[in-house]
């Protein structure tokens, strides 16, 4: 008997949920991963111990411990997706933009990053968030965003030659088979 609205009010409201007892999971997981419990109790890590126990892929395992292991690395999206203001998707995607930063960034850098990824949340997708990560270094470190890109482009460059081939091979009827990988501009 409930109205349309309050059936669209519903489903977010158990999104929400589910997200906040996904990151509670996660962290637990990730917490008692540390603590080596399933290891003095069962003999296993937890991994396994969730994937017997749970009926969990080790895979799937491994992922929630994962997750849980970035949330307690960024306290302060452990704490926006534990409280429901951040779904569990996109604090995974933050965490992931996250720690594909520049090892040399400061902890102040870190700690300006995941503020500005935070109040990203509110404009964009999980997906959105995944591809913010060149645009972060651009604003957090724009002196040295030129450097890296030029570091990246000279071993993109050397990758790319390293690449390159250019083979004929008789086809044995008369025919030569060209087989090759060259850059678009050569």
């Amino acid at each position: 008997f409930l109205s349309d609205a309050e059936r669209l009010a519903l489903v977010g409201t158990a999104r929400q949920v589910s997200g906040r007892l996904h990151a509670l999971a996660a962290t637990v997981a990730s917490a008692v991963a540390g603590s080596q419990a399933a290891e003095r109790l069962g003999g296993v890590p937890l991994a396994s111990w969730l994937a017997a126990t749970h009926r969990l892929t080790r895979r799937e395992a491994q992922r929630l411990i994962g997750q849980g292991a970035d949330l307690v690395r960024f306290p302060d999206v452990a704490q926006t997706a534990l409280g429901g203001t951040v779904g569990f998707e996109q604090a995974t995607a933050i965490c992931a933009v996250l720690t594909r930063l520049p090892e040399d960034f400061s902890s102040a850098q870190l700690a300006e990053a995941e503020k500005t990824m935070i109040g990203h949340a509110a404009e964009f997708d999980s997906a959105g968030l995944s591809r913010l990560t060149r645009r972060l270094v651009e604003l957090l470190d724009p002196d040295g965003c030129d450097e890296r890109d030029a570091t990246r482009l000279d071993r993109d460059l050397k990758l790319a030659k390293a690449a390159r081939h250019l083979t004929f091979l008789p086809d044995g009827h008369g025919s030569v088979i060209v087989k090759g990988s060259l850059p678009t501009l050569d």
